[in-house]
C-alpha cells in the first residue's frame, strides 16, 4: 500500500498541504469543518489496510484522542521525539529528557568549579496549573 502523506490529504480535499498541516498539529487557522475532514481522512487511511502508526506528534488533548482511538481500532502506534505517555501508544523512541537534565546539571557543577549552586527541576508543565 502506497505511503499516504499530507499532500496526498489535501489533494482529496481540495486543500493546501499547509491547512492540513496546520489541522494535524492543532494550529490556528483551519475552520472545525476542515479540521475534522482531514481527521477522518487521516482515520479512514489509518484503518484500511494498516497495521501500525509511527508518528511524531505533539503532546495535547487531541493527539492523545486520536491515538487512543486508532489503538482501539486494533492499530498499533508508536511515537518518535516526544513521548505521549498518557496515550495507549505501543512505544516511544526518543530522548530521555530526565537523564539528559541531571547529566546537564552535573556537567554544569563541574564546569562552576565549586562556586554557586545548580538546580534541576523535573516535572510535567501540567503540574503548574
Amino acid at each position: 500500500m502506497k505511503k499516504v502523506t499530507l499532500q496526498d490529504i489535501a489533494r482529496m480535499l481540495g486543500a493546501s498541504k499547509g491547512t492540513v498541516d496546520r489541522a494535524v498539529h492543532n494550529r490556528p487557522d483551519v475552520s472545525p469543518a476542515t479540521r475534522e475532514k482531514v481527521f477522518k481522512l487521516i482515520e479512514h487511511f489509518s484503518t484500511s489496510g494498516c497495521n501500525g502508526i509511527i508518528m511524531v506528534p505533539v503532546n495535547n488533548r487531541m493527539i492523545i484522542d486520536r491515538i487512543n482511538q486508532v489503538y482501539d481500532n486494533g492499530i498499533a502506534v508508536a511515537t518518535l521525539n516526544d513521548d505521549i505517555d498518557r496515550s495507549k501508544r505501543l512505544f516511544y523512541v526518543g530522548p530521555q529528557f530526565r537523564q539528559s537534565g541531571r547529566l546537564a546539571g552535573e556537567l554544569t557543577g563541574k564546569f562552576l568549579l565549586g562556586k554557586g549552586t545548580v538546580a534541576t527541576i523535573s516535572g510535567r508543565i501540567e503540574s503548574l496549573e
